[in-house]
């Protein structure tokens, strides 16, 4: 009962997040009049360093990120040679970073914030290595939700086991479970 009580915002946020995207279309079209949230400009200057011709593009990103005091977990694509584009990974304030090599020019947008937004990218935000703490303890957080589920499952089939008397109604349920997971597997 206290683990379920202490994984109760987990099952939450989950819900939710899975509510709002499998009703994409509503919360998007309807909810918020159009197709997905705008990047807005939130600055733009000349950068004035240089970087040596042929460094990577990661490092550019990381020593670009530091100067905004926007470190953290970020995905990068592009060249020095032609244009960087930075996503830097963030739940409440994502941010996209573009730095163009040949003017020095960084343009910085954030994306508006969208409830469905922000419960879908939390929804996403996994695994450990990442540029905090904070990551790892959410992941650790993650696991722990993924054992108690499966103690779950694992319990509540042995309590349908050991009730003689649930057996049969319990083993259609199981099998009529089955059989439309299977298909839906199959068929989508």
């Amino acid at each position: 009962m206290y683990v379920a009580l202490f994984l109760s915002p987990w099952v939450l946020m989950y819900a939710l997040s899975t509510m709002f995207m499998n009703h994409r279309s509503f919360f998007e079209k309807d909810f918020y009049d159009d197709a997905g949230s705008s990047m807005v400009v939130e600055r733009e200057f000349t950068y004035e360093g240089s970087f040596p011709r042929g460094t990577d593009a990661d490092a550019v990103s990381e020593i670009l990120l530091q100067n905004l005091g926007l470190s953290g977990s970020h995905g990068t694509r592009g060249t020095l040679e032609d244009t960087i584009t930075i996503n830097r990974h963030a739940l409440t304030v994502p941010r996209q970073v573009t730095y163009e090599a040949a003017t020095g020019r960084v343009v910085v947008r954030r994306r508006e914030y969208r409830t469905n937004e922000f419960l879908e990218r939390f929804h996403r935000r996994r695994g450990y290595g990442g540029s905090t703490l904070l990551n790892d303890i959410w992941a650790v957080s993650v696991d722990i939700f993924i054992v108690a589920m499966l103690v779950w499952a694992g319990t509540g089939l042995w309590m349908w086991w050991e009730m003689s008397v649930t057996r049969k109604v319990g083993a259609l349920c199981l099998l009529g479970s089955a059989l439309v997971f299977t298909f839906f597997l199959v068929t989508i």
